[in-house]
């Protein structure tokens, strides 16, 4: 899936439960995903989080047990409460030194 580049948010659930989701390119405008957005997108492999965007919600990533790769450039501050949890294949995270917390639960198996 490529969002549109006029794409500035990605709403509560907008994804979810989406299994055949593989691929998704976020563009470099979205500031803010919402909580659930990619949640259970079992098939998703690698998810590269944009430097434009500012607010990540909870549980975001959860359950996505295909997601193997995460890369976060984004401006964010903190990984949120259950954002990767349940990411049962996952094997690199790229972390910015800017995080400054992370939640409760966040990588949780």
């Amino acid at each position: 899936v490529k969002i549109p580049s006029s794409v500035t948010s990605i709403g509560n659930h907008a994804f979810s439960n989406c299994s055949g989701l593989i691929q998704i390119e976020i563009p470099s405008i979205v500031t803010s995903i919402g909580n659930y957005a990619f949640y259970g997108c079992s098939r998703l492999k690698k998810i590269t989080i944009p430097s434009s965007v500012i607010s990540i919600g909870d549980y975001v990533f959860s359950n996505c047990s295909g997601l193997t790769h995460i890369n976060i450039l984004s401006r964010i501050t903190s990984i949120v409460d259950h954002e990767f949890s349940n990411c049962s294949s996952l094997t690199q995270i790229e972390i910015p030194s800017i995080i400054t917390s992370i939640g409760n639960h966040a990588f949780w198996q």
